[in-house]
């Protein structure tokens, strides 16, 4: 493994990992997909985004295949600084046109019920739902029927005790407000 990329998960779920054969080499290259990519402001009013839908990958794709490549292969020095750098400027420069950055407000979060546990419970869901779809294995799929109702009740539990927390802080401001 030559490059390392980490990437949060819980930011970003919408992601995909694939192994692409070259037939170049003996070393095959992972492609990360990313369906949508966020980033903050500073200001925390807005945040900026790249919306990254099949339609835009193909104009991506279809960019690249349009371009010369002559600013990266013309060069006699074969020194590999400038040749990296003259692909990495038509790369991204292809990159910016087919992925606009977008700027919106920052939306409220509606799902502020959702703790690490409820989490952490979703990441193992998951895990054992793609262990009982490479398994037949009925006891697998029973103890994931039994882990998705323990986690519904689970989540509906919270929501109740988040809603009806911020219910009653609110009846406790008006009756504050009320008695002064």
């Amino acid at each position: 493994m030559i490059d390392n990329i980490f990437i949060n998960k819980f930011r970003n779920e919408n992601y995909l990992l694939s192994p692409r054969i070259n037939s170049l080499s003996d070393h095959d290259a992972q492609v990360r997909s990313l369906f949508s990519i966020i980033t903050l402001d500073d200001t925390n009013e807005f945040y900026s985004y790249k919306k990254i839908g099949k339609h835009s990958i193909n104009e991506f794709q279809a960019s690249l295949s349009y371009e010369t490549w002559e600013d990266v292969f013309s060069n006699n020095d074969d020194d590999t600084n400038i040749i990296s750098y003259n692909f990495l400027i038509t790369f991204l420069r292809n990159f910016y046109a087919c992925f606009p950055k977008k700027r919106t407000k920052t939306m409220q979060n509606s799902n502020a019920w959702i703790t690490t546990g409820i989490k952490t419970s979703c990441n193992n869901k998951r895990k054992l739902y793609l262990l009982c779809r490479e398994s037949n294995g009925p006891k697998l799929k029973k103890r994931y029927r039994n882990y998705c109702k323990t986690l519904s009740k689970v989540t509906t539990a919270a929501k109740k005790m988040y809603y009806n927390n911020k219910l009653a802080n609110l009846n406790n401001l008006e009756y504050h407000k009320n008695n002064q």
